[in-house]
């Protein structure tokens, strides 16, 4: 079956690279890989709350996110969900903090978060802001 490994778990990589998916078809994807690989959430219920905040940056950002990207920042935020929910945040350098913290684009992100709040009452720290932002600027350099 094509997208399927020898384990018989979907990848993801293959489907996405091979043909372009509907929205639809995305999300039932990041449905499909977030249960592989997270414990603590609910794919089924947080996939929709994970694309709206992808919708709320592709928005305001000057990068239109393809299919690929969405996956990989949905992955990431679900992995800062789940070090939220069990206390172990990552860190980052205050020094490379302070050098992004005030570019709109942080800003932008930051705004996002409060999707996280507002529907999960989960907020992150400014260290996984900080991640989400780096993983935005690399996307942006590719461009």
């Amino acid at each position: 079956m094509i997208g399927v490994n020898s384990s018989g778990l979907l990848n993801w990589n293959l489907i996405i690279f091979q043909w372009k998916l509907s929205a639809e078809e995305s999300e039932k994807l990041a449905e499909q890989y977030l249960s592989q690989y997270f414990t603590f959430i609910n794919p089924t219920k947080i996939v929709k709350i994970l694309e709206s905040y992808c919708d709320f940056i592709d928005h305001r950002q000057q990068l239109e996110m393809d299919n690929s990207f969405r996956i990989s920042l949905i992955m990431h935020l679900a992995g800062a969900i789940e070090r939220c929910l069990t206390n172990s945040q990552m860190k980052v350098d205050p020094q490379q903090l302070a050098e992004v913290i005030k570019r709109p684009s942080f800003k932008i992100i930051e705004q996002a978060n409060d999707i996280l709040q507002e529907t999960l009452n989960l907020k992150l720290e400014t260290a996984e802001t900080y991640y989400i932002y780096e993983l935005f600027d690399t996307e942006m350099q590719k461009h």
